[in-house]
């Protein structure tokens, strides 16, 4: 009830006179200047203020922090608004990067971003969706506003935040001698707006806690048409990690940015699944040679391509820096990161050449190593007779069988590395696990949208949907009268297509982790194209990998 007199008083409060739902600069939106960025309740504008907010929800006992100071020394609470807009009623009609303008065509639209451009002018926080996954935004000039999202994500404070601007202008004002360093010329002709991050020296308007004392600042020019505009009505640069608790997996959907920070933030923007479902690529081109700090949506190979990137390293692959990961230039560089509350084991990818299958090697990702052989050169079967005969399948249930056939290498691959995984369930049955969880990569195309949860006999197959039809699993029962497993499969994608596999990473370990699976296995791929970023994220999230070696 207060969730819905609160809206409709927000509502009441934000209706406006305008006519024309360009977004143009006049005199109460002055041109764009650092000056004005930061924290200032003056500002005017039609979008409600927190100040209204605590009037709307006086006597509730709901503490929603009104300031950049106020609430900053004490615990903040919100009854979180949660705001739908299509992604489409936002356009540019010019490919100018210089200083763009966003045609809003719904007054709807225009509402939600005013409302949000407000909570960012005064120092609070907002859930927004960009292209790469769900991010955290706060003023990036007001260091008062940056401490509030590492509040609220319960991040490190020596992870540093990328900030994200709407034009080169915008960027331009916040740089050293507003100069942007000419390596970087070509790859922002040909990769912004969109998904990569570059560094940058870092000016004084940029507060410590963006960058965590480093000398340099990472930036990118966002392609969402939602992050752009808000960012461009703000009239601010935007800090934003994504926009979850740290540590789990990224948020892809508007509910995964509820289900970590209801409560903990005021707003949330809903526009649907991120497109890319990973985070951005982040390159260094002050080094040389360039690096790829975190690979992302704009792949190594793209890269490698353009002017002045030739002879482009990736960290961790072609060198490694223990001073770099230390006090980390970037997200993602320090940190374990994307894991769910359930086990993450990654099956490492089999190339072809690899089988027959000989060796399982099981690796500790974050201590002792150590190898366990059993032998692996059965194939799977879905008979009684297999030799996983404890999770023998009827006909009807496997998932593979149901499906066009895999092409002889990718036939290979899949089902050495399903091999593995079953092998591990057997013997973490042993040890009285009980539900599993497999993020699959060897469909060759994508599953049916399944019916709503139907319960039937074990061994049969049972079709999970959930979050509206977005997200759904296969759930296969397997059972024998002595022992049980029920196994949940979530289809990534084709492996062959890595870009595929990369949006719904994310959402495949939120989807696993809700069905309180003891163990979530995660089919690898090979690292080629987003296939890199894809593993980069694995290996973060696994806290050990199987993987097959052939028998010398």
């Amino acid at each position: 009830m207060l969730h819905q007199v609160r809206l409709s008083f927000i509502r009441s409060l934000t209706r406006s006179s305008h006519t024309t739902l360009s977004y143009r600069r006049t005199a109460t939106s002055p041109a764009f200047n650092p000056i004005n960025m930061l924290p200032d309740k003056t500002h005017s504008s039609p979008a409600i203020s927190a100040v209204d907010i605590v009037a709307a929800v006086a006597g509730t006992g709901v503490d929603i922090g009104t300031g950049t100071e106020a609430g900053s020394k004490a615990e903040e609470s919100f009854v979180t608004i949660l705001e739908t807009i299509d992604p489409t009623t936002i356009i540019y009609l010019s490919k100018d990067l210089e200083d763009p303008i966003p045609e809003i065509s719904q007054p709807h639209t225009r509402q939600v971003l005013e409302q949000a451009a407000q909570f960012l002018r005064e120092g609070q926080v907002v859930g927004m969706p960009t292209e790469t996954v769900y991010g955290l935004a706060a003023n990036a000039l007001d260091s008062v506003a940056a401490q509030r999202i590492f509040k609220a994500k319960n991040r490190p404070q020596d992870n540093p935040l990328i900030v994200h601007v709407s034009s080169l202008k915008m960027l331009r004002s916040i740089l050293k001698n507003n100069e942007i360093p000419a390596v970087y010329s070509d790859l922002i002709q040909t990769y912004w707006p969109g998904p990569l991050t570059l560094l940058f020296p870092r000016s004084n308007l940029i507060p410590n806690e963006i960058t965590c004392g480093q000398a340099t600042v990472a930036v990118r020019f966002p392609s969402h048409p939602i992050t752009r505009a808000l960012i461009t009505i703000c009239d601010r640069p935007l800090a934003a990690p994504s926009a979850n608790s740290s540590g789990k997996p990224s948020p892809t959907l508007a509910s995964h940015v509820m289900d970590d920070l209801q409560t903990k933030i005021p707003m949330v923007i809903d526009g649907g699944q991120c497109s890319f479902g990973i985070e951005s690529t982040v390159v260094d081109g002050l080094r040389v040679p360039p690096a790829i700090l975190r690979p992302g949506g704009v792949t190594f190979e793209q890269i490698k391509q353009v002017s002045k990137m030739e002879g482009v390293q990736v960290y961790k692959k072609h060198f490694t820096d223990v001073a770099m990961e230390q006090a980390p230039t970037t997200p993602g560089m320090k940190y374990r990161h994307y894991s769910p509350e359930a086990e993450v084991v990654l099956v490492e990818y089999i190339r072809p050449s690899s089988l027959p299958l000989g060796q399982i090697k099981d690796t500790e990702m974050n201590g002792s190593r150590s190898n366990r052989v059993s032998d692996t050169t059965h194939q799977p079967s879905l008979s009684s007779s297999s030799p996983h005969s404890s999770l023998h399948f009827s006909s009807q249930s496997s998932p593979i069988s149901s499906l066009p056939p895999l092409s002889s290498s990718s036939l290979e691959s899949t089902t050495g590395q399903y091999n593995l995984i079953m092998k591990e369930i057997e013997r973490l049955k042993q040890h009285g696990k009980k539900r599993f969880g497999i993020l699959r990569t060897s469909f060759t195309v994508p599953l049916p949208s399944p019916p709503t949860t139907t319960a039937m006999k074990a061994g049969m197959l049972i079709r999970k949907d959930k979050e509206d039809q977005q997200s759904h699993g296969l759930e296969t029962k397997r059972s024998t009268s002595e022992n049980e497993a029920t196994i949940i499969e979530f289809p990534l994608g084709q492996g062959s297509k890595p870009e595929d596999v990369a949006r719904e990473l994310f959402r495949g370990l939120r989807y696993l982790d809700d069905q309180h699976v003891d163990c979530i296995f995660v089919e690898g791929i090979s690292e080629e194209d987003e296939g890199l970023a894809v593993m980069n994220r694995l290996r973060k999230a696994a806290s050990r990998t199987i993987s097959a070696e052939s028998l010398e």
